[in-house]
């Protein structure tokens, strides 16, 4: 029978109006059918793999004889034959407990969101803003303007300091400038009055000498000493005071003497002899008298502007001034 059905079947398949596109469709079917099964039993065992399996505990005890039974189970005897009584059934200890884990620590609060303000209230924050700014802005306007007026105050009067200083300085220049100028005029002054009165006396004692000369009177000087007498009295000096008294008025003339001496020339070879005329003050009176020339001209001329430099000769105390006053000069000493 069975072979007869396969046969059949044989025969079916082996028909002709057994197309390829119905082959194909079978051949999709069973394919489709075996991944179905397929991910059935992937998904089956992707949560049995997921579930945690509990913890079973379990206690085993030995099978050790109690102490009122026998070792085939029945009842212990005593001697008598009587069965004892069975002990008092232990209970045993219970097992201590596993610790609860510790539990994990709380994470901290998140801080809760701050509420959201109001329209209203952000405005009124911005005014309160723009205020403090405008408030603060104004204060540093102020601080610079308090800076820029002290600083105006203090450039001010640094500038007034200095313009009085300035004043005060320049009033001490014209004073000074203006007692310099008095002073000049003063001495300008006295000196014309000192030229004028020694003017006046020379001319006053040319009078009398001329007179005298004339066969007048004898002429007197002003401290009523003929002109004679004094220099008598001058030649009647020690010679120690003679020289004392040459040698200050040759101190006083002799550093004006300006002359290049020549080279060759020895002491004693060109002396200037002067007769000078004086007044018992020490003025001269007129020019100096050239009673010798020295052989260079250019040399008897400085020593003739070198005695009118001192006008006025040194007196010696104790040492009457001569009516007048012999002189010599040599080109060494101005070496």
């Amino acid at each position: 029978m069975k072979m007869k059905l396969g046969s059949s079947s044989t025969k079916t398949d082996a028909r002709p109006g057994a197309t390829p596109r119905k082959r194909d469709l079978k051949k999709a079917f069973l394919l489709a059918l075996a991944i179905h099964a397929a991910l059935f039993v992937a998904l089956l065992f992707a949560f049995q793999w997921k579930t945690q399996n509990e913890e079973v505990y379990a206690e085993l005890w030995a099978s050790v004889p109690t102490s009122g039974t026998s070792e085939h189970g029945g009842p212990v005897k005593g001697d008598d034959g009587a069965a004892e009584p069975p002990p008092p059934e232990s209970t045993p200890a219970p097992e201590p407990k596993p610790e609860p884990p510790a539990p994990a620590p709380k994470p901290a609060p998140a801080p809760a969101p701050a509420p959201k303000q109001t329209l209203a209230e952000e405005r009124k924050a911005d005014i309160v803003a723009a205020q403090e700014k405008a408030k603060k802005q104004k204060a540093e306007q102020l601080k610079a303007q308090q800076q820029a007026e002290q600083k105006r105050i203090a450039d001010a009067k640094r500038a007034a300091d200095e313009a009085k200083k300035k004043a005060i300085a320049d009033e001490q220049r014209r004073q000074a400038a203006a007692k310099a100028q008095m002073e000049k005029v003063r001495q300008a002054e006295a000196a014309r009055l000192a030229q004028a009165a020694r003017q006046n006396a020379m001319a006053k004692v040319r009078g009398q000498e001329l007179a005298r000369v004339a066969g007048g009177k004898p002429s007197q000087t002003t401290a009523g000493v003929p002109t004679g007498d004094r220099t008598a009295q001058f030649q009647n000096l020690s010679g120690s005071a003679k020289a004392a008294f040459i040698a200050r008025v040759t101190a006083c003339i002799r550093p004006n003497i300006i002359f290049n001496v020549p080279s060759g020339v020895r002491r004693g070879q060109h002396q200037a002899v002067y007769r000078v005329r004086l007044m018992p003050t020490g003025d001269q009176i007129g020019a100096p008298h050239k009673t010798r020339g020295s052989g260079l001209p250019g040399y008897d001329s400085a020593v003739e502007r070198a005695i009118a430099k001192c006008p006025k000769f040194p007196t010696v105390p104790g040492t009457p001034m001569p009516g007048e006053v012999t002189l010599t000069f040599d080109p060494i000493d101005s070496k």
